[in-house]
């Protein structure tokens, strides 16, 4: 049985329709994935600086000998330092449950000192171990 022509000339055009149904979708996914892409970036990059720690100082200025300075709050802290003059001996520490300080041993010329230890939920501590009042001091730690 032989198809007539209009009905063969009607068989292409669905075709072609097909094809260009084809094409068109494959064009408008192009698109859609592209958004994807854009949008799991931005959110790695919102996520990626909330994970960074902002430095926060706590003191700043001089202390006297025995002077303890510490944060506020409770936060996980990536190190704790100190900037002060050399030849005083300085003490860095932190206290997990507001009661219990685990100092760092006593340091007197790296400046900054620094605690490199990081710490889950606890208050940063800064400690003039010198019989001198020492200035200028900067404690820092960081913060979320």
């Amino acid at each position: 049985m032989q198809i007539p022509p209009t009905a063969r000339a009607f068989r292409r055009r669905c075709l072609s329709i097909d094809r260009f149904r084809v094409a068109d979708a494959r064009l408008s996914r192009a698109p859609r994935m592209t958004f994807i892409l854009v949008a799991l970036v931005a959110a790695s990059l919102v996520f990626a600086a909330a994970a960074f720690a902002a430095i926060s100082t706590y003191h700043n200025g001089g202390m006297v000998s025995g002077q303890i300075e510490s944060t506020c709050c409770f936060y996980s802290r990536d190190f704790n330092r100190v900037y002060r003059p050399g030849g005083y001996v300085f003490q860095l520490g932190y206290s997990a449950d507001g009661q219990t300080i685990s100092w760092a041993a006593p340091n007197t010329w790296d400046n900054p000192f620094v605690d490199q230890r990081n710490a889950t939920s606890a208050i940063a501590f800064c400690n003039n171990y010198s019989s001198y009042f020492v200035t200028p001091v900067t404690c820092q730690t960081t913060v979320p």
